[in-house]
């Protein structure tokens, strides 16, 4: 990643304060105060990573169908499903519409309509012209819930328990509450989970090998010591372009920066929406001193190639962070440059030893709109999480599977890539990524911050960093 020249942290925050007013509306939702959450829905990850999985609550069916009487008027109900992808999701989402409007027994035609990304897709949906809005949408829980709470979408309890037009209890047992409750707004329930991507860490396990450590490492000691050795053995390479790599290229992201922060135990989202984000804790400072540390001693690097696949695939690093789309991607580099390494993704390590992954992803929720066309959405929506759809679905977009009964559609393919790094990571510690709207916000700055961590202009500033950040983002959430 291409670096930026040093700079003061007030002038940082000043810059991201402006920088985040003039684009919100291209890629945040507009502020609003955030929804309450379920007691029984923690929106720490860290709170969340020492859940087990429950039984999810389950509607009672009524005993007459409130929408009974609506479904003879469907025919000839248009429903446009926006979304944000291209490629082959984009191409499959356009297939199944298809599909549905031929089989459905309403006559409901459907539509597919990408909108080539999460934040183009939030920009359309704040056009005033409502007769332009869609019908359903598929986007991340974070902007569900906001959308939510603005009164945009509808509450999906009102359909979940009705016996035609409903879920199943069995279908909804399925469905892990990690994800399910990722999607809720106190009682409400903004969306159906669709798909889930992990973030975590690339490794190669071969030069990991070659360096005389057998394990991926399990917490951050380990990790340091593997990426030092990488970096050691680069540093005395006689290509002179590998000196100063080969341990954990860094990564920009806010998603990493998270990571790192929970990986030292801090617990900075807030627990309900009425606390503020708290950055300013001892156990982030440590996380921040770790990685300047790191730094330091040379044992992690910033690139300047826009994707890390090169430098992973020539031994530039040993680590490299990433998400289940970036297996594909890392697979293909390795082939192309010849490279036979084993290689894995894995979670990244914790102080307490119990190494973890981040889950986000994206949802199915229905606009609110006229009566008629809320329930023909509702109907595609359901359709297209049937189990079988889903999978289809994951088949282009590899995804954590978002419910046990959708490990065993994958069985087949458990010996085949991309399911051999996937389906391992069901079986370790899966924290859910924020979901509150106020992530979106809170997101910029932080990753503006972490950017802080490695082009200090003085080593004094770190402990400046996350003090400015608390008081950043509770300005940019203030009413």
């Amino acid at each position: 990643m291409n670096l930026r020249r040093n700079r003061s942290l007030p002038a940082l925050f000043s810059l991201a304060l402006v920088a985040f007013v003039l684009c919100a509306c291209a890629a945040a939702l507009p502020k609003t105060p955030a929804p309450t959450r379920p007691p029984a829905a923690p929106e720490s990850s860290q709170k969340a990573a020492e859940a087990t999985r429950t039984a999810l609550p389950q509607p009672t069916p009524t005993a007459a169908d409130a929408f009974a009487g609506e479904l003879a008027s469907l025919r000839g109900v248009k429903v446009a499903l926006w979304h944000p992808f291209a490629g082959e999701v984009g191409r499959l989402l356009e297939e199944m519409a298809g599909e549905f409007s031929r089989a459905n027994e309403w006559g409901i035609r459907a539509e597919a309509v990408s909108l080539g990304g999460s934040g183009a897709l939030a920009q359309a949906l704040n056009r005033p012209d409502g007769a332009l809005l869609p019908q359903a949408v598929l986007a991340p829980s974070a902007q569900l819930n906001g959308w939510l709470g603005e009164g945009r979408l509808v509450d999906l309890n009102g359909y979940l328990s009705q016996p035609e037009v409903g879920i199943g209890a069995n279908q909804l047992k399925d469905y892990n509450p990690l994800y399910w409750q990722q999607d809720q707004t106190g009682e409400a329930q903004a969306g159906i989970p669709a798909l889930r991507t992990a973030y975590g860490l690339i490794y190669n396990r071969a030069w990991a090998a070659e360096l005389g450590f057998q394990n991926p490492p399990a917490t951050p000691a380990e990790f340091k010591e593997q990426a030092c050795a990488a970096a050691k053995v680069n540093n005395r390479s006689e290509y002179l372009d590998k000196r100063g790599t080969g341990g954990w290229l860094v990564d920009l992201s806010p998603e990493v920066a998270l990571a790192w922060l929970e990986a030292f135990g801090a617990q900075v989202l807030p627990a309900s929406p009425s606390e503020a984000f708290r950055f300013d804790r001892p156990e982030a400072e440590d996380a921040l001193a770790f990685l300047h540390e790191m730094q330091a001693e040379g044992c992690l690097w910033l690139g300047k190639s826009p994707t890390p696949y090169d430098y992973f695939a020539g031994r530039y690093a040993l680590f490299i962070s990433g998400s289940l789309q970036d297996l594909a991607p890392v697979q293909k580099t390795l082939q192309n440059l010849e490279n036979g390494d084993d290689w894995a993704f894995i979670a990244y390590p914790s102080q307490a030893g119990r190494a973890f992954v981040l889950a986000e992803g994206y949802s199915f929720g229905v606009y609110r709109g006229e009566p008629r066309a809320q329930l023909a959405a509702w109907l595609f929506v359901r359709w297209l999480s049937l189990p079988e759809n889903q999978s289809r679905l994951e088949g282009v977009y590899p995804s954590l599977p978002v419910g046990v009964g959708r490990e065993s559609l994958q069985a087949g393919d458990a010996a085949e890539f991309p399911w051999t790094h996937i389906l391992p990571l069901e079986k370790q510690a899966v924290r859910p990524a924020p979901s509150l709207p106020s992530w979106v916000v809170v997101r910029r700055p932080l990753a503006d911050a972490y950017w802080q961590v490695f082009n200090l202009a003085a080593p004094e500033q770190l402990k400046d960093i996350l003090p400015e950040l608390d008081r950043l983002a509770a300005g940019l959430l203030a009413p």
